[in-house]
């Protein structure tokens, strides 16, 4: 008796014709899973935004209580770098505490959320084809669009939380014009601007093959938004329009609470979004558009020793935060000409930098800044750190051990770049911060003023950057939380005088320790102690990363 053989049903895969429009398949079941990943995430980002928007307001409500404080502002915020920085002023005859909501703030929550949107995308969709988890869901009988779908419904949602946050904890406050309907525009406008940068990273993890790629073209959109906005703004021709972020601030909130700008932005996202799921059609699992350049026959010679290996994973990352905190410090730099303007009527000056009575307001700005770009900075010298948890998670690291490179060796390598990177980031923005107030008043003597400010905030960076050093070598797990540390010391050094918290909480930052040179005398002790601090964390961090397996995910 003969038999026939016939073929295996072929499984749908997101190349079968018969389930091309199929892109909600299985996508409602990856949106719980990518939830479940991000239930600590979303409402720690959405209850952090809502928390330091409704802190800036209160700050805001004590500087300028009357409307002649408030009227006293108006040609300070009227000067071109500060149009630059935050927009134009859509009501200067009537700067309610409305008005200056969106006009102050709502740009740098707006970069904030497009951040946030950016990250969660690339992460939910380029890092997990990175790691070859998403070719598993995609062999099963799921829609060629799902794993996109569900990231950015997740994203959506993430959003949604945010903007929920900032309606309720603002229109709550029961201050003057600053009602529920303006704050549910304002809520909206950061969903808007969200979904369009989701949309625009969308586009960027189908160009490249690698999450910092992807992420870098994303962040870098961004940048280009807020420029473009910015240099709109100041030429008042009209550019503004192209930017995201102008869209948003074209709804004149708490003034004129116009919504159809919006529009603009939700058909810019759609068209976008689509055209990044139109593009994952056309490339491979795992693969980008973009082929990766043509490695050459031998590598250079810095990348026979594990500090140019290192140096080399991490320069891309290094050059964009110095560049960023160079080009922060030019904008906080090209407005000294008119500190003594803008500080004359802030009553809490002395409040909020402790210890600058009987300094010239230009020091004292200088020193209440550097703090800023020193937490800022602080970011950068986490990611360095945080490089060790993801090549040993990523199987990277293992190969290089067992061919004989030592524990101590490797994460050595990735210490020094962390600790040299921290410092070179901070230097570039108190760079930047000198040379531009410099130019802006005609004082050169300011640049090496600057230069030292910032020098005296690395030991505070390498204590950060050590913390996640010592939590990888004894509870890898847990190197995530040390950015709890930024968000604690924005809140307990910069924001603490003008929320009302108790001084004695700004001792338990690293930052809470550096002297505000060149508002007060320079003290090295303190700066000695802290890096005694980072030299010890660093030390335990080596010894309990020798002591325990490698964890691989691989």
């Amino acid at each position: 008796m003969s038999t026939t053989a016939t073929a295996p049903r072929p499984v749908s895969t997101p190349h079968n014709s018969a389930e091309g429009t199929g892109m909600l398949t299985g996508a409602w079941t990856l949106v719980r899973f990518m939830l479940r990943r991000d239930r600590v995430r979303i409402p720690v980002w959405a209850v952090a935004t809502g928390l330091g928007t409704m802190s800036s307001l209160g700050s805001l409500t004590e500087t300028y209580g009357t409307i002649e404080s408030r009227a006293s502002i108006v040609a300070t915020m009227e000067n071109p770098a500060m149009v630059a920085m935050t927009g134009v002023n859509p009501a200067p005859d009537n700067y309610t505490f409305g008005a200056m909501m969106g006009h102050q703030l709502l740009v740098f929550t707006l970069v904030t959320v497009a951040i946030m949107s950016v990250l969660l995308m690339v992460r939910h969709t380029r890092a997990e084809e990175q790691t070859g988890r998403a070719e598993l869901v995609r062999a099963a009988v799921v829609g060629r669009h799902a794993t996109s779908f569900a990231a950015y419904k997740t994203v959506a949602t993430a959003n949604l939380a945010v903007a929920a946050a900032l309606t309720v904890l603002l229109a709550s406050q029961g201050v003057e014009t600053i009602d529920w309907y303006g704050s549910l525009l304002y809520g909206a406008a950061h969903v808007v601007t969200g979904l369009v940068f989701a949309s625009i990273a969308l586009v960027t993890v189908q160009i490249s093959e690698y999450s910092r790629g992807a992420a870098g073209m994303g962040l870098a959109a961004i940048g280009v938004a807020y420029v473009v906005r910015g240099v709109g703004d100041v030429a008042g021709n009209g550019l503004s329009w192209l930017s995201p972020f102008g869209w948003a601030q074209a709804t004149r909130v708490y003034v004129d609470n116009r919504w159809w700008p919006l529009l603009i932005g939700l058909a810019f996202a759609l068209v976008v979004a689509v055209i990044g799921m139109a593009l994952s059609t056309r490339r491979d699992v795992g693969a980008g558009l973009k082929a990766p350049a043509a490695s050459p026959a031998t590598a250079s010679a810095a990348l026979s020793n594990p500090f140019g290996f290192a140096l080399r994973l991490q320069r891309g990352m290094l050059i964009g935060w110095a560049v960023g905190l160079l080009f922060l410090g030019l904008s906080y730099g090209s407005v000294f000409a008119d500190i003594e303007t803008f500080f004359e009527d802030f009553e809490g000056l002395d409040d909020l930098l402790p210890g600058a009575v009987g300094a010239d307001l230009t020091t004292a700005y200088m020193a209440m800044v550097m703090t800023v770009m020193a937490v800022m900075a602080s970011s950068s010298a986490i990611l360095a750190a945080q490089r060790l948890r993801s090549e040993e998670s990523g199987g990277r690291a293992e190969p290089l051990l067992v061919a004989g490179l030592s524990r101590t060796r490797w994460v050595g390598s990735h210490v020094a770049v962390a600790l040299v990177g921290g410092a070179i980031v901070m230097l570039a923005g108190g760079l930047g911060l000198g040379v531009a107030g410099a130019g802006s008043v005609g004082d050169w003597s300011i640049l090496p003023d600057a230069l030292a400010a910032s020098a005296m905030y690395v030991p505070a960076l390498w204590v950060v950057s050590a913390v996640g050093i010592a939590l990888f070598g004894m509870a890898p797990r847990l190197v995530p939380w040390v950015w709890a540390i930024v968000a604690y010391s924005f809140v307990a050094v910069y924001l603490r005088a003008l929320i009302g918290l108790p001084e004695a909480l700004k001792y338990l930052s690293p930052f809470g320790h550096v002297p505000q040179f060149p508002a007060v005398p320079f003290d090295a002790v303190p700066l000695l102690v802290l890096t005694g601090i980072a030299a010890a964390l660093i030390a335990i961090g080596v010894v309990g990363f020798r002591r325990r397996d490698l964890e691989s995910t691989a």
